[in-house]
């Protein structure tokens, strides 16, 4: 099969909880990105990749002005099939970018979130049980392998929720730098200082864990931070 696109494409696979809404808010807003025309994700590397190659390429309206041509797939981070999916379709050109965030505080965000609209009952333990996603995608180390082994790990590249949180300028830069893309100030793309996509677009009640909660998750996740680091063969103080 021939390429799928003439531009070069780039695709995030960081799994939900770690800034994907920001992301694709900012790139929408610059202005020169191809983003999927109809749905954020697409779902095509863990559900609908029977589909075919067409099924995937009909999502984008590629115009003259696009640089690139990008998608942000959180669920392709810890489906098995994805990383052949990913290289059978894309190939091993396509720009792999994997924002990653503490596997604890990820986990503990997506189970607010499916709390806040009814997505889980009870607490956190018997959210895991109903929606293991939670937290199995939170064990970062198993989830990048297959992509490490697909791909090589320079190919393969982390950028931060924290770096996000506490400078989104540079954050915007590093991800930039990775899609090929020429740097854009998040306030001229329109988006200004604030992370307006990461706060809540309407109140919501808090969602918050008690310290049996939180202990009981980092018992489980706090491992993951020294297999990750052997994995990658990175410092992740930033998580310590």
């Amino acid at each position: 099969m021939g390429k799928l696109f003439d531009k070069p494409i780039a695709l995030s696979i960081g799994p939900q909880g770690c800034g994907v809404p920001w992301i694709y808010d900012y790139m929408k807003s610059r202005g020169d990105v191809c983003l999927p025309s109809d749905a954020r994700e697409i779902f095509y590397f863990d559900r609908h990749f029977q589909r075919g190659p067409e099924f995937y390429a009909s999502h984008f309206n590629v115009e003259p002005q696009h640089k690139i041509i990008m998608e942000l797939s959180t669920t392709a981070f810890d489906s098995p099939e994805a990383p052949d999916q990913v290289f059978k379709l894309l190939g091993a050109d396509v720009k792999l970018i994997c924002p990653l965030r503490n596997p604890a505080e990820r986990s503990q965000a997506v189970y607010a979130d499916y709390a806040r609209y009814g997505l889980v009952k009870g607490d956190l333990e018997e959210a895991v049980r109903d929606v293991p996603q939670i937290l199995f995608a939170s064990r970062y180390a198993e989830r990048l392998e297959p992509w490490l082994t697909q791909f090589g790990a320079e190919n393969v590249h982390i950028v931060f929720y924290e770096t996000l949180e506490r400078d989104p300028d540079v954050f915007a830069a590093e991800f930039c730098a990775l899609a090929g893309l020429d740097y854009m100030p998040p306030q001229k793309a329109g988006l200004g200082e604030k992370l307006k996509s990461l706060l809540p677009r309407k109140k919501q009640p808090d969602v918050s864990l008690s310290r049996q909660e939180l202990q009981w998750l980092k018992n489980r996740l706090q491992p993951e931070i020294p297999l990750l680091e052997k994995l990658l063969n990175i410092d992740l103080t930033i998580w310590k």
